[in-house]
């Protein structure tokens, strides 16, 4: 029964019925997974108690717990308390697919089914023309099922960094057609975040393919040598294809993600990085550095009155940085590089494309977020098909 919810979990998460912020059918399938592994392990005579390497995790959040609830009786807000459920339910996930991945050595194969299903569920809900439309610019951009184009491409994203990651340990070699179909659907989104990490991934297989044809020897030097210039032309005639004219602005009632992708290099290129920190919110890192010693609790953005953008900060380190302090960001950083250190170079390629898409968006609330950066020790846990 634990598997199965969590399977359900997989599928549903997709479909947003509520706000955003609350939980969803998906969210409950997982709770009651993890209520049923433990009522298993219980009745087994099996600890609930974490596993040893989780410990720093569970000790974060812990502190995450302490800070937004001394936070929360200060202000007499409870949005604080909101973010500390948002840490427990991940921690949650972290303990469910730790022990599942113990019991279940066909749980990676199926969950790969399973999220085969919902990129072509999304494909189909695209090509019917029901999927929801997010208005920006007085254009619009597509987000399927979900309530923000930002959450559908990190959701897509997350399908193809866990199915390539499924497909390099057991050959799935259907893996390019979901590739391509999750390519499309975020293109849709017009979300230059994903894009960046989808482009990581691609870069990352290229350099491993790359690397495999090298030292198989098969390939001529003269071919390498070839296809290095070529692949330098193509590279700076993208470039000058994406940089911004003089004057570029975003035209209302219509934009491509290539409209998006130059107004965040003028962006920089006229700002700086702190024209870059002010649009993602980060700006509050330099107006309010005491905050990274003891932490600002996670909530209650009316406080910072010097931001130029009242919204949160669209980088996942700085973010916790900002949020937590110094000594539980370190900790976290220290739970992370145990996850990812000694394990294979194509897990690592899935962990650093979700690492630089992180810096542009807030995604450490979304379980398949964890699910990726576990990877490395599921893996080791997997002895089937």
């Amino acid at each position: 029964m634990a598997v199965f919810f969590l399977l359900l979990f997989v599928f549903l998460k997709q479909f947003y019925i509520f706000t955003s912020g609350s939980i969803g059918v998906g969210d409950m399938c997982l709770l009651i997974s993890s209520l049923c592994l433990a009522r298993k392990r219980v009745k087994e005579g099996k600890t609930l108690l974490p596993e040893k390497r989780d410990w720093l995790i569970w000790m974060f959040i812990g502190i995450t717990v302490l800070i937004n609830g001394i936070y929360s009786l200060i202000y007499g807000n409870v949005e604080f308390l909101k973010f500390s459920l948002f840490w427990i339910f991940n921690g949650s996930f972290v303990w469910t697919i730790r022990y599942l991945a113990e019991m279940d050595p066909l749980l990676m194969k199926h969950s790969a089914i399973v999220m085969k299903i919902n990129i072509v569920t999304q494909l189909l809900l695209w090509l019917s023309g029901e999927g929801r439309l997010f208005v920006e610019y007085n254009g619009t951009r597509y987000m399927g099922s979900f309530n923000d184009p930002n959450q559908m491409a990190f959701f897509v994203f997350c399908m193809m960094l866990l199915l390539y990651l499924y497909s390099s340990r057991y050959r799935d070699f259907t893996y390019g057609l979901f590739y391509g179909i999750g390519v499309w659907l975020i293109i849709q989104t017009k979300s230059t975040g994903i894009l960046l990490g989808v482009i990581i991934l691609t870069v990352g297989i290229g350099i491993l393919e790359c690397k495999r044809l090298y030292d198989s020897k098969k390939v001529p030097k003269a071919i390498w040598i070839v296809g290095g210039i070529l692949i330098m032309i193509m590279g700076i005639g993208l470039f000058r294809y994406l940089w911004p004219e003089p004057g570029f602005q975003v035209q209302p009632g219509h934009f491509t993600m290539t409209d998006r992708i130059k107004e965040k290099i003028q962006i920089i290129s006229s700002g700086g990085l702190q024209e870059l920190l002010i649009n993602r919110g980060s700006d509050k890192v330099i107006l309010y550095p005491q905050y990274f010693l003891y932490g600002a609790g996670e909530g209650g953005l009316w406080r910072f009155t010097k931001t130029d953008v009242v919204t949160e900060i669209h980088n996942c380190l700085l973010s916790i940085l900002f949020c937590y302090g110094f000594v539980p960001t370190v900790m976290m950083a220290r739970w992370i590089w145990n996850q990812i250190k000694n394990t294979e170079p194509y897990i690592l390629v899935a962990v650093a494309a979700l690492l630089v898409e992180s810096c542009f968006l807030v995604n450490y609330r979304q379980p398949f977020f964890w699910w990726i950066l576990l990877s490395g020790g599921l893996y080791n846990s997997f002895s089937g098909e």
